[in-house]
């Protein structure tokens, strides 16, 4: 699906990552990659027999709209699934239906319309007039930026932080800093002081340290009463070591 800085720890380089994820499609039958991530098309570039998906000529998303090629499928509209990443990430099912002969004619709109989808990515949770997003498997930077996306026409107050996976947290610490619907930050774990200097090197004042989970809920739930187009998001862009037992606990 896509190709991003994570798990250096085990792999010991991001370039070990990539060769050691990719080589999974060696021994497959059928190669699908995502067409419009860069490093999983340069990194797959040896399969000449890949399948590609999210480009104009084969099956991806714009605007709404599945598509095949230019034929029109199915409608977002009232899909419980949301956001833009999720929408591309679905596109990789309906190629891989496609290729062992499924007529995706003979898909109805109420399936896409009835998935629920998974918990901790996107979770809804919806509490005295407040919007709660349980995005908690979100470990890495590009998908925080992928939840603050999808809802971009919200008003957010973020929990972000954790232990420290030495990812670039560059491109994340831009996104927070010019747009302006990003309102405040409960910063928590291990690299809520890296986080603090890259917020306030691009000029970022609204966020403060908070010692545990209750207190950043407790933090944003008091600012977030206020506004009413308020959402509260857990998506840490950090793993949880160092915070919990496990992961539920």
């Amino acid at each position: 699906l896509n190709l991003f800085h994570d798990h250096v720890a085990w792999h010991l380089t991001y370039e070990n990552y990539y060769k050691d994820k990719t080589n999974l499609l060696s021994g497959a039958k059928y190669k699908i990659v995502n067409g419009i991530n860069e490093r999983a098309m340069e990194y797959t570039q040896q399969f000449k027999d890949r399948i590609l998906f999210n480009t104009d000529k084969t099956i991806h998303y714009n605007d709404g709209y599945f598509y095949d090629a230019d034929k029109k499928l199915f409608s977002t509209k009232n899909m419980k699934l949301f956001g833009e990443h999720n929408y591309q990430n679905l596109c990789s099912v309906l190629t891989a239906l496609k290729i062992n002969g499924i007529d995706l004619n003979n898909l109805k709109q109420e399936f896409f319309d009835n998935f629920n989808p998974v918990e901790h990515r996107l979770e809804i949770i919806k509490k005295n007039n407040i919007i709660f997003v349980n995005d908690s498997i979100s470990t890495i930077p590009e998908a925080s930026i992928a939840c603050f996306n999808a809802f971009k026409d919200k008003n957010i107050y973020a929990i972000l932080g954790g232990y420290d996976k030495k990812n670039d947290m560059q491109e994340l610490i831009n996104y927070i800093s010019t747009h302006k619907n990003i309102k405040f930050i409960a910063l928590i774990g291990d690299v809520k002081d890296k986080l603090v200097n890259l917020l306030k090197e691009k000029k970022y004042t609204n966020f403060t340290i908070c010692n545990n989970m209750q207190e950043s809920v407790d933090l944003l739930y008091n600012k977030a009463i206020l506004d009413s187009n308020a959402i509260i998001t857990m998506s840490p862009a950090h793993a949880s070591y160092g915070l919990y037992k496990n992961y539920l606990l």
